[in-house]
Order: structure tokens, then sequence, then C-alpha cells
């Protein structure tokens, strides 16, 4: 792991060094250089920059920052508020050696970010390279990266930035954080890690109860371990979850991975998630 909080590249199997700037949304909200770390005081900068960095390296116009800043109840001098506080950011972002950061882009502003130096980037291309090492029939690589790629995740995404639009792009980051989970779970069950994906298994169905890939990963997990009865007790109590809280039946794959359990005639097939 890097000082920079998350874990270098490598070529030819050896670390690179990480970015000596470093953005990270994946979480708390920080910015630092070497030359220090922004002092992330003020609400309505802390909306400003968090608006830009989920659209890092794209123009975001000024209606959708004053959005950010203010919701719906934009004040009529809301424009040149705006403008007072963007040269505040861009004071405070030249204070630790990032004078250039914050350009003006038509429509309205750009956070220029380099190559590796923002954990959503990362993430991405972590993931991208995990499908990539899966299509091509190597997935103890794949499991790495997937895992790799979440361990740049340090909890909810902004959760000191009060802006329902930033709340609402941080909620579907966390949605693609969880798909992604899931696939790292597909692939290593996969690779027949039933025993030690259980408990993790267990702790993410409690917190998601009618998530159905996260159900039949369960059972799944439960049932290569040798503990069929529970895999169906899993299976008794989310289609009873699904039919109290939904007025659904189970999907056609958990129903289908529930008879070959019941059938006990092999191995359950395996649960290979959307992506997104």
């Amino acid at each position: 792991m890097n000082g920079d909080g998350w874990a270098p590249d490598t070529m030819n199997g050896v670390p690179v060094s990480g970015p000596v700037t470093t953005y990270r949304i994946l979480g708390l909200m920080e910015i630092g250089t070497a030359e220090g770390t922004l002092n992330l005081a003020s609400s309505r900068r802390k909306a400003l920059l968090a608006a830009l960095l989920l659209e890092a390296n794209r123009p975001v116009s000024v209606d959708r920052l004053m959005e950010a800043v203010w919701d719906v109840k934009a004040p009529a001098t809301a424009r040149s508020q705006l403008h007072i506080c963007v040269s505040q950011a861009r004071k405070e972002l030249a204070e630790i050696g990032l004078p250039d950061a914050l350009a003006t882009k038509a429509p309205g502003y750009l956070m220029a970010v380099g190559e590796g130096e923002l954990d959503l980037h990362v993430f991405e291309r972590r993931v991208r390279d995990a499908r990539r090492a899966a299509a091509e029939g190597l997935p103890h690589d794949a499991a790495a990266l997937y895992t790799h790629a979440l361990s740049l995740w340090r909890g909810t995404p902004f959760p000191e930035v009060n802006s329902a639009l930033v709340r609402s792009c941080a909620e579907r980051l966390a949605s693609r954080r969880l798909g992604v989970l899931e696939e790292r779970i597909a692939c290593e069950l996969g690779l027949g890690r039933h025993k030690m994906l259980v408990e993790e298994l267990e702790a993410l169905v409690e917190e998601y109860p009618i998530r159905e890939p996260l159900q039949a990963m369960l059972m799944t997990a439960l049932n290569g371990s040798g503990r069929r009865a529970e895999a169906l007790e899993i299976y008794r109590q989310a289609r009873n979850r699904l039919v109290e809280e939904l007025g659904i039946e189970p999907g056609e794959e958990l129903r289908a991975l529930h008879q070959t359990i019941l059938r006990d005639d092999g191995p359950s097939p395996a649960v290979v998630p959307r992506t997104a």
C-alpha cells in the first residue's frame, strides 16, 4: 500500500510509485499533494469540489454547480457567489501546489486530474482489467484485480457533503461498488472458495436482504461447503421476504438454484452478476 492511500500499480511485477497528487472521493473527500492537504472546511466549497471531481476532466455547467451548492434554493446572487466560491477554492488549491487544477471551461468549470490521481478512475481501470482477465480465462488474476479495486473504497462517498445532487451521485457510486463486489465474489466462488466466503456473504445478505444475487451466492457458498440444509433455509427466508415485502416470487435464477440444491445433483450453477 502506498502512502497515497491505494496499492501501487506494477510493471513487470515491480511496484510503481503512486502519484504525488491524490484526489480521494471513495469515502471522505481528500485532496493532497507533497505540499499538504486541502482544508475542506467550507460546506459550499466541499459541494463545489465534489461535483467537479465526480466529472473530473469534463466541464461541469454553472447551473449544475449551483444545484450542487444550493440544491433548489439558489439565491438570486448564486452565480456571483459561485464565482467567489471558485476563486476561494483556486486560492486554496494553489496553496498546496495545484494552481491550475480548477479551470474555466464552457459551460462552467473543469477539475483537471492526472493519470492515476483520482481514486475513482483507478477503481474503474482496475475493474476493467479484472473483467478482461475473467474473459480471458484468468480467474485468479481477475479475483486479485477485483480485490485491489475494492480496496480503494474507504466508506460511503462524500458523507460530509450536504448536497442532494452529490448524495444522489454517491448512491449511484455505492451501487456500482456493490455490483463489482458481487462480481468479485462470483469469481471467487468459481475458484471453489466457498467456505471462506460464507461469513462475508451472510453479512451482505443481512445488509441487503432482498438482493437476489447475494442470496444466490450465499446459497451456493453454503451448498459448496457441505451445508445443504442451510442453503435451502436461506432460499425459504429469501422467498418469504420477497413475497411479504414486495409481493413477488423469487426470480428464475434463484428458483433454478433452489431446485438444483434440492435435487442435490451436482455443483450449484455459477452465479454471474450483470456487469454495469
